[in-house]
């Protein structure tokens, strides 16, 4: 998927015909001046409209050559929007997201929206570098518990706390429904004086090798 945004001549994102995102994007320039007399509900339908929120969009946005973004009857080339306006849909440039690391990417863009949560994953790989992209195969036969053991695994270096959480997090996954593994084993304990399970420790077994963690409220 990754190729098509990079060798396609442009790309033409459609956020439909909603009066207020068309009008937005309407006119031949974008001052600063420009910027500030656009309504304000004009700028929030644009920004907070659910096209951004989608996983795999950020792929889109980012890889494109020519971003054309499309309202109703109006087009604006995206690059030539102010950077106050892009920001507030791509938190940063495109050029530095290809190309970066997996798990940094996945720390950006963990909520984004799709209807199978593998997708927060997938659809992040043909942003990443070489290294971290043929780490993880895209199957969506396997169960997001299983790609859940698969990415533990291949980060098992720098398994960290915040690591397994954001996994976890992006798959919607519960750690109890995590079932053993003849090379992960994840247990979660209770402290005594504890009746909630945000204060627990969390125990991750590779191999020969086990790590654990305190885990903290929220987090979990």
């Amino acid at each position: 998927m990754g190729d098509i945004y990079r060798n396609a001549e442009r790309v033409i994102s459609w956020l439909g015909t909603g009066f207020l995102v068309s009008n937005f994007i309407k006119g031949p320039s974008y001052s600063m001046d420009d910027v500030y007399s656009r309504t304000e509900r004009g700028f929030r339908a644009f920004s907070k409209h659910k096209y951004w929120s989608r996983a795999w969009i950020t792929q889109e946005v980012t890889l494109a050559r020519k971003l054309i973004l499309a309202a109703g009857d109006e087009e604006v080339a995206f690059d030539v929007l102010p950077g106050i306006i892009r920001e507030s849909v791509l938190p940063h440039s495109a050029d530095s997201l290809d190309g970066q690391r997996f798990m940094y990417l996945l720390h950006l863009f963990r909520e984004k929206s799709c209807s199978i949560a593998k997708d927060r994953i997938f659809s992040l790989l043909d942003l990443c570098d070489g290294q971290d992209r043929s780490r993880i195969t895209v199957d969506y036969s396997t169960s997001d518990a299983e790609l859940f053991v698969e990415i533990i695994r291949a980060w098992e270096d720098s398994l960290c706390f915040c690591t397994v959480s954001l996994v976890r997090a992006a798959l919607n996954l519960d750690y109890l429904d995590i079932p053993p593994h003849p090379y992960i084993n994840i247990r979660l304990k209770r402290h005594d004086d504890q009746d909630c399970m945000c204060a627990s420790t969390l125990r991750i077994s590779l191999g020969s090798r086990s790590k654990a963690f305190s885990s903290v409220p929220n987090m979990l």
